[in-house]
């Protein structure tokens, strides 16, 4: 499956998160204080898609992909 990409809407709505520092239509950098937080929970045993969610992603913009991408990032 090739690169999804971000319409500007969906840049849009990403950028408004406070855990996001930067979007762009290809890549998203996470502020550390997600980075943290997530890797607190993910070692506590909460699944990536529930963290991603209780931190105000939209699921529909992020996909799984890029979600569990990041646990090996």
């Amino acid at each position: 499956m090739g690169k999804r990409y971000f319409t500007k809407e969906e840049i849009k709505e990403l950028s408004v998160n406070k855990y996001v520092e930067n979007v762009s239509k290809i890549s998203i950098r996470y502020s550390i204080d997600f980075k943290m937080l997530f890797w607190n929970k993910y070692v506590d045993g909460q699944s990536p898609r529930d963290i991603f969610i209780e931190s105000g992603f939209n699921l529909d913009i992020i996909n799984n992909e890029r979600i569990y991408g990041f646990t090996t990032a």
